[in-house]
């Protein structure tokens, strides 16, 4: 239970979740979806954060279907996730991150290198002393005004940062 819990932390404590999700239920969840209250998630690991996206991580990393059933009765979906079939939220993000550290992290330095010109609405802005992190925008025409989210990816794996972009970033 111990490792299960350790493997099940780590996924969930990735930093890809979203600002003020809504506790919704599954409806392809079957029928061992019960929501469980705040408390028993997080005495079970989970936040409040957890996206429903990450429990099925869960499952294909470790194969638990118990975790699986807890981490799906602890998540959330964000609320455009389920009015509009999907989950892409912005329409334009940016990378920001200093050059001269740049290479001292490895999986955003990939990223930068292999990925980033793959995402036509992101631009990789290096700024003076910048940590690694993303300036999210809900129209390309906000670009320069104040950003709809910021997330810090310093310690995201290369795919992540992949995956969570094609999944929040609207096709152009």
């Amino acid at each position: 239970m111990r490792r299960r819990l350790s493997v099940a932390l780590l996924l969930v404590s990735w930093p890809m979740m979203h600002a003020d999700p809504t506790r919704l239920e599954a409806e392809d969840a079957g029928p061992t979806k019960t929501a469980l209250d705040a408390t028993k998630c997080l005495e079970l690991g989970f936040t409040e954060a957890l996206l429903c996206a990450t429990c099925d991580r869960v499952k294909d990393i470790v194969g638990d279907e118990a975790l699986t059933n807890e981490c799906l009765n602890c998540c959330t979906t964000p609320p455009e996730a389920t009015a509009s079939g999907g989950t892409a939220r912005y329409q334009f993000a940016r990378l920001v991150l200093d050059r001269r550290i740049q290479s001292a992290f490895e999986s955003v330095n990939a990223f930068v290198n292999d990925y980033a010109v793959d995402f036509e609405q992101l631009e990789v802005d290096h700024g003076p002393g910048a940590l690694p992190q993303l300036l999210l925008y809900e129209s390309e025409d906000d670009v320069e005004g104040p950003y709809s989210e910021r997330i810090r990816i310093d310690k995201w794996p290369t795919d992540v940062i992949v995956e969570y972009l094609k999944e929040n970033l609207r096709a152009p």
